[in-house]
């Protein structure tokens, strides 16, 4: 039987009382739609059917509770872990050689932990309750009760400083926009939104800039072969 992961650091106060699917569409609803904006109608429409939003509810009504917390950190362990955070360790930590370990995930902690009552592991709004408090007198409270701090990439920076010409040249004559598959106007405009600090869109923007990039290596490869075989 699976079991759930630990919970992810957010508004928890009402967690056992809200409909478990709920903490999931929470997440990054604003990025996937200014996403979903960027594409042209009728490429929008042909993707229609591939959701990750279709996966989760499968992983989350498949849970062994009936729980809402505990669903939602069960579809977490199944989804979530293995597909994001653990390959980006672990595919970060391989490319220096380092080997990496999560004491937290233990499967003997995890299966633990798996059967606390909600109210061990959220209280007054504030996640891994009791964890947190069998360490109340190992470490300062300012390092136990700091806001979660996780490694993430500054793009929203570079793009509006090293990278700043590179995502203007995106806008202005890229591979990416010449696929017709983006509304170039609707590009432009989140560009220039993000460069001038009035929102931040660097999260579809980096995805774009990517794929641009891959379209570059791609074509350039396929060039380089056709001049080699045309010899």
């Amino acid at each position: 039987m699976g079991t759930p992961a630990p919970a992810r650091q957010g508004d928890l106060s009402g967690a056992r009382d809200v409909d478990s699917g709920c903490l999931f569409q929470r997440r990054r609803r604003c990025a996937r739609r200014r996403a979903r904006e960027a594409l042209q109608p009728l490429v929008s429409h042909g993707l229609a059917g591939l959701s990750r939003e279709r996966t989760v509810p499968r992983r989350h009504d498949g849970s062994p509770t009936d729980n809402a917390l505990a669903r939602a950190q069960y579809a977490d362990i199944k989804i979530w872990l293995p597909g994001d955070i653990l390959t980006k360790v672990d595919r970060a930590s391989m490319a220096v050689s380092l080997e990496a370990r999560e004491p937290l995930l233990d499967h003997k902690l995890i299966e633990w932990a798996a059967g606390l009552a909600p109210r061990h592991k959220i209280r007054d709004g504030q996640g891994k309750w009791l964890f947190k408090q069998g360490l109340r007198d190992k470490l300062p409270e300012d390092i136990l009760f700091r806001p979660k701090m996780g490694f993430v990439v500054p793009i929203a920076q570079w793009f509006r400083g090293p990278l700043a010409g590179a995502l203007q040249q995106l806008g202005q004559k890229s591979l990416a926009l010449s696929t017709g598959w983006f509304d170039a106007g609707f590009v432009r405009t989140c560009i220039d939104e993000h460069q001038r600090g009035l929102r931040d869109h660097s999260r579809m923007l980096w995805q774009l800039f990517m794929l641009d990039r891959a379209l570059a290596h791609l074509l350039g490869e396929t060039q380089s072969q056709l001049t080699t075989d045309g010899k």
